[in-house]
C-alpha cells in the first residue's frame, strides 16, 4: 500500500507537465512552445521559445551570442550571426503587445540578457 507522498510523487511523474514559475509576468509552457502573459497565450516557434527559455533560465545574467547559439542551435550547426538578432527582434515583437519586449535587453558587443531592471540610457542608445 502506498502512502500519500508516494502517490503525489507518482502523480507528478506521470503528468508530463512540469511547473514553470512565472517570471516578470511570463509563464512558459514547453509542451506547445507557448508563453502566457497576463492570461493570454503567445504562440512562439521552437527557436524563439528556446531563446526565451534560455534567457529566462539565466535571468539577470548576460548570455553571450556564442552561449545562445550553442544552447539553441547546437555547436554542429552553422548559423549566420544576424540570424540570432532576427529571432530576438521577432521575440520582442511577439511580447510587445504585453509591454514585455523590454525584458530582453541587448548588451552592445556582448550578447543579451533577460532582466526586469531598466537598461542604462547609454546602452539603449548604442543598440
Amino acid at each position: 500500500m502506498q502512502n500519500a507522498s508516494q502517490h503525489v510523487l507518482q502523480h507528478r511523474v506521470y503528468t508530463g507537465t512540469p511547473a514553470f514559475p512565472e517570471i516578470c509576468g511570463l509563464s512558459l509552457q514547453p509542451q506547445g512552445y507557448r508563453v502566457c502573459v497576463k492570461g493570454a497565450v503567445v504562440e512562439l516557434g521552437p527557436t524563439r521559445f528556446k531563446l526565451l527559455q534560455q534567457l529566462m533560465n539565466n535571468r539577470e545574467r548576460l548570455l553571450t551570442r556564442t552561449q545562445l547559439f550553442d544552447s539553441v542551435w547546437g555547436r554542429s550547426v552553422y548559423i549566420e550571426e544576424r540570424t540570432l538578432d532576427a529571432h530576438i527582434q521577432r521575440l520582442r515583437k511577439a511580447l510587445e503587445p504585453f509591454n514585455k519586449a523590454d525584458l530582453i535587453q541587448t548588451v552592445s558587443g556582448a550578447g543579451y540578457r533577460f532582466s526586469a531592471h531598466s537598461q542604462p540610457a547609454k546602452e539603449e542608445r548604442s543598440q
